[in-house]
């Protein structure tokens, strides 16, 4: 499985606290869920909010081999379907992450566009070490 590289967990971190006032995001690709414990502890965690009964931030992913997530604990919902089927029946989130998947997505699936009608704004991590190309890259 692809793993972005750990230099791109501070650029994450900087893009959330410049936003704002987050309060969902949508980690696809979760892979072994590192982004949803980072984003779990950077959200709630370090704010005080130690049990899930207190969290303020919605943290969904979707893995489609939920297996490789090691902990599912930091995640609200996981969704094991494609994300191309589930566009049509996800909430809106404030923060879409896209981890270590565009080089997954066909780009005339046009999931990008169809992402941008549920989502505020998008974060794309490519993966360091991709050996798939395709033509986004």
């Amino acid at each position: 499985m692809p793993s972005s590289h750990f230099r791109k967990i501070p650029s994450i971190i900087g893009i959330l606290d410049y936003l704002g006032n987050v309060r969902s995001i949508l980690d696809v690709g979760a892979g072994y869920g590192k982004y949803g414990i980072i984003l779990r502890e950077h959200m709630d965690i370090r704010k005080g909010r130690f049990h899930r009964k207190d969290w303020l931030t919605t943290i969904d992913a979707v893995e489609p081999n939920n297996l490789n997530i090691l902990n599912p604990q930091p995640y609200n919902t996981i969704y094991t379907e494609p994300i191309q089927d589930l566009l049509t029946s996800i909430s809106e989130y404030d923060l879409i992450i896209l981890s270590d998947v565009i080089e997954y997505i066909d780009k005339d699936q046009n999931i990008i566009f169809c992402l941008s009608r549920i989502m505020n704004y998008i974060i794309l991590v490519r993966p360091c070490n991709s050996k798939k190309k395709n033509k986004w890259l």
